[in-house]
């Protein structure tokens, strides 16, 4: 019996190591638990804070582009509602709609030389906005703006930079001869200083 007890006695004092071992195990997995949710929550309003400052960054530029994207527009694509322009759905999106009455966007609707017309009078809409920032650069560059644009789009498009930017240097390319001389034309015709520059013909000469 003594033998029976002592052996009791050795089985209950290792159930007990292993069961005061698996709770130690539990309570440092609970105080990991915590630490990862503290860390998370810390990190939940990093996020939160994040989110915000893009969500009032957007809106803030919503703002601040809504009129003038609208004239910008309107000047440009001509042969689009009558000159209408393109709206800002809401600040939170920044979709951009052909009415302020429909919500298809106009990847959808739009040609290929109407986006092309978007596209400039956005980059224009921007500059300047937030081109008072960096005086210095007071000059714009335009990588084939006129390829896909219709004959009347591309005759808005360079009224409204010789009236609007007549201040700052704009150096274009094109490969189309007509539309370069009448780019020129446009320019010479108001006094104001251009020059075509043949990059091939300066640049690539065959000896």
């Amino acid at each position: 019996e003594e033998k029976k007890d002592y052996i009791r006695e050795l089985y209950n004092i290792q159930s007990n190591k292993q069961y005061q071992e698996l709770i130690e195990t539990l309570h440092d997995k609970i105080k990991y638990r915590k630490q990862l949710e503290y860390i998370k929550n810390e990190l939940d309003e990093i996020v939160n804070i994040y989110k915000n400052s893009i969500n009032n960054h957007k809106q803030e530029i919503s703002q601040k582009i809504r009129i003038p994207l609208l004239i910008y527009t309107g000047k440009i694509l001509q042969d689009h509602q009558n000159g209408l322009g393109v709206f800002i759905t809401s600040d939170e999106e920044l979709r951009f709609v052909p009415s302020g009455n429909t919500q298809m966007d106009i990847l959808n609707t739009f040609s290929s030389g109407q986006l092309s017309a978007f596209v400039l009078s956005f980059l224009f809409v921007m500059n300047s906005i937030y081109s008072s920032r960096f005086s210095m650069l007071n000059f714009l560059l335009i990588d084939d703006p006129v390829q896909t644009m219709d004959d009347i789009n591309i005759a808005s498009f360079v009224e409204m930079m010789r009236n609007n930017h007549g201040s700052k240097q704009i150096i274009l390319s094109t490969h189309e001869t007509e539309k370069e001389n009448y780019i020129l034309y446009k320019y010479l015709k108001y006094g104001l200083g251009v020059q075509s520059f043949n990059v091939r013909d300066e640049l690539y000469k065959v000896i």
